[in-house]
């Protein structure tokens, strides 16, 4: 054993604890606590990342160093490495490790971790490793302290590697920790769990976090990001409980899910939404369905604790924030570019379950792109009211055109008729509703948005019900946006009071302060009194300790004591009298000032209260409108003044259209009846069909047919119908008059009919 080893070995025992594998003497190794060879394989991983990514070695800081493993393994591959510990023992060491290893360039210090964070500066060092040392610090400082030493080092370094202590394990300094360690780097840009490993001191093992503010590390994939934010829109701030961050590049977008976040209590129903639609949007965008715009995948995993997705960039801006500030789009196009995305999903047998204007891209020409992929599924499906894709959609296409007046926001707008759109997509959308619930599909409102223009306008048939309709639709809107203002002002009202509350705590704080000041200068004093009072005790004892040898004296001397203690205890008991009115007086202010909150926080109550009775009150009346409007509906009044209603109603449709429209109009109404008639006797309908093809009337009825209900058979199906029509017609025909067949035919079907008799 070389005069070094000895040396070394000195070092080690007079360690107060051998935490790491010592470098360079495996014959130590068995003296360590934990294992630290499958951390530093992980580390490696990270370094050689970093590394590559920089071109250079890398400059490295190792907080709470301890016999300095890391240090030395990292300065092994090239690395510059500093070495902090507070305790002189360990740096003793990790110098007499550095002395046998000249090659390598690495420095120790003893030094506290709190003042190495406040002197640093924004690229001292590149990379910066803390293993299990934070929770020490938390235990001292807080977590609050604590938050924010870890972002400044995420601020001065392109990289953390921390392992943080969690608050179940059973040590004294569990208690102080966060419910959950990511909250220590909840600050920071991007933080992600590698792994975890068992420790020694129980049987939790703890996680291993990347922590940056500048790069997204995450398995292969390792780029610079230029903003990120923890919402998928503005107006969208906690939907999802802290759980999911975006991280944008200048060519990318990548999406992180965790799915457990303890603070926040996300739900498993929460947790498991964030694994399926990471997991959803991965596998749509590895295989896009033929037809649909989908931005190039470019990396993607799922791990127990976080789910990731890395695409295409798409260029544009939010339709939302386009809508909010009225800017001036082009609807054809727009709605065009959507719905051809939409068919190409339906084609494929799929559904976005939630296209509102936050999932929708618009780029400078008005195209639109459909994002928020992971909300793609089989199902035909919308994820809130109304529950169905096409009514959604509907929706979306009157916030599109009447964003003012139809607040956008979580709660959709009763907003779903035709009615309030402009010339010509009142007519598309008409057409749409015209059509039986089961021909709805988006490849339809496409074809008809296409020919939009010859469409019927709604007025061409504007019955009372469409009126009914559009009346109740408004209304109800209106109502919408009456409970949305209520909802500010109350919102805004609660503020004001929160304002005026802290307002009087920030005096009742004052008030206590002054308190304790009064309190703190008179606590030396009485200090004083009592040790005087304690110190006049013992002596006392003493002198009666020695009474049987002077007892003559000790009464003197006695007697001149306790006259002397009478008078300080006089003295005392008037300043704790004092003391004692000052300390009710100050109750009783405190208990002023918590009366005067209480009442401030009933007045809000009543506030609070007078807007729910409000509201309850204006359903109320809806509800009576309700039952009146029913009352009269199916009142003998309404049914016996019926022919008056429809007579004036005639009359005026008849000043509107004049009589050459009505009488179309009547006409029409009587061709609907008769072909709902023959509709319903298929004999009656096949005989009528025969009869038209005798007489070449045939097409002219279809035609006929086809201008009343434009909407029931596509054109090839009509062509193909007119076609079997007049083929069937023909061979009827001809079976009753055998002379239009040709002489072989007569013979087949003479002997035909002849075995029948027979058989």
């Amino acid at each position: 054993m070389t005069t070094t080893d000895k040396r070394i070995q000195l070092l080690v025992s007079e360690l107060p604890e051998v935490y790491q594998a010592i470098y360079g003497h495996p014959e130590c190794a068995q003296e360590a606590s934990r294992n630290c060879f499958d951390r530093l394989k992980v580390i490696d991983g990270v370094y050689e990342h970093l590394s590559a990514k920089l071109g250079r070695p890398l400059r490295v800081l190792d907080l709470g160093c301890a016999q300095g493993f890391f240090c030395l393994s990292l300065a092994a591959k090239g690395a510059s490495v500093k070495g902090i510990d507070f305790q002189q023992q360990n740096i003793d060491l990790c110098r007499a490790l550095a002395a046998e290893n000249p090659q390598l360039k690495v420095s120790f210090e003893v030094g506290r971790i709190e003042d190495v964070i406040d002197a640093l500066s924004p690229g001292d060092y590149d990379l910066v490793t803390g293993l299990s040392v934070f929770h020490h610090i938390v235990h001292l400082h807080g977590v609050d302290k604590v938050k924010a030493w870890l972002k400044r080092l995420a601020d001065c370094s392109e990289a953390l590697i921390l392992e943080l202590a969690l608050r179940d394990e059973p040590l004294y300094w569990g208690p102080s920790q966060p419910e959950d360690a990511r909250e220590l780097i909840s600050d920071c840009a991007f933080y992600h769990q590698l792994t975890s490993f068992d420790t020694h001191l129980s049987s939790i093992t703890r996680p291993l976090y990347v922590v940056s503010n500048k790069y997204i590390i995450l398995d292969d994939i390792f780029a610079l990001f230029t903003e990120w934010r923890d919402w998928p829109y503005k107006a969208a701030q906690g939907a999802h409980k802290g759980s999911r961050r975006y991280y944008f590049g200048h060519d990318f977008v990548c999406k992180v899910f965790n799915f457990d976040i303890k603070g926040s209590k996300l739900s498993a129903m929460e947790s498991q939404r964030n694994r399926d639609e990471i997991a959803s949007e991965s596998a749509f965008l590895k295989q896009p369905p033929a037809g649909f715009p989908a931005p190039e995948f470019l990396g993607g995993g799922i791990s127990e604790y976080d789910g990731w997705l890395m695409m295409e960039r798409l260029s544009g801006e939010l339709l939302l924030d386009l809508l909010s500030r009225r800017a001036p789009l082009n609807h054809e196009t727009l709605l065009n570019s959507l719905l051809v995305q939409l068919t190409a999903l339906e084609q494929a047998g799929l559904y976005h379950d939630d296209v509102r204007s936050w999932n929708i891209l618009v780029n400078d020409n008005s195209e639109a792109r459909l994002i928020d992929l992971g909300s793609v599924a089989t199902e035909k499906t919308d994820c809130v009211w109304p529950h169905d894709p096409f009514l959604a959609f509907f929706i979306l296409v009157n916030e599109i055109f009447n964003p003012p007046e139809i607040k956008i926001n979580f709660s959709r707008p009763f907003a779903l008729s035709p009615f309030n759109l402009p010339e010509p997509y009142d007519n598309w959308l008409y057409a749409v509703w015209q059509l039986p619930k089961a021909q709805w599909s988006f490849e339809t409102m496409l074809a008809l948005l296409q020919s939009r223009v010859s469409l019927p306008a709604p007025t061409t048939d504007n019955y009372g019900f469409n009126q009914w309709i559009a009346a109740v639709e408004r209304g109800m809107q209106m109502y919408q946006i009456h409970l949305h203002d209520m909802e500010l002002s109350l919102a805004e009202r609660i503020d004001q009071q929160d304002v005026r509350v802290e307002l009087l705590a920030q005096e009742m704080r004052k008030g206590i302060a002054e308190c304790k000041t009064a309190l703190d200068e008179r606590i030396p004093f009485v200090d004083e009194i009592l040790a005087t009072l304690h110190s006049n005790g013992e002596m006392s004892e003493q002198k009666i300790f020695d009474l049987s040898q002077e007892y003559a004296y000790i009464q003197q001397k006695l007697a001149e004591k306790e006259s002397l203690n009478a008078a300080q205890s006089g003295k005392a008991s008037d300043s704790l009298r004092d003391l004692l009115t000052e300390t009710q007086n100050i109750n009783m202010r405190f208990a002023e000032m918590l009366t005067a909150a209480g009442e401030r926080n009933d007045k809000l109550s009543d506030i609070i209260a007078g807007e729910e009775q409000q509201i309850k009150q204006l359903s109320a009346i809806n509800q009576d409108l309700a039952h009146r409007l029913e009352a009269i509906t199916q009142s003998n009044s309404w049914r016996f003044t019926f022919p008056y209603r429809y007579a004036g109603n005639q009359y005026h449709l008849l000043r509107q259209y004049g009589a050459k429209q009505r009488s179309k109009h009547a006409i029409r109404r009587i061709l609907k009846a008769a072909f709902y008639r023959i509709q319903q006797r298929p004999v009656m309908k096949s005989r009528l069909r025969i009869m038209l093809n005798k007489i070449g009337a045939y097409n002219a009825a279809l035609r006929l047919y086809r201008r009343i209900y434009p909407e029931a058979i596509e054109p090839v199906i009509v062509e193909q119908a007119i076609n079997n029509e007049i083929v069937k017609t023909q061979l009827q025909s001809q079976l009753i008059d055998l002379k239009n067949v040709p002489r072989q035919v007569q013979i087949i079907f003479n002997k035909l009919k002849n075995d029948n008799k027979e058989g």
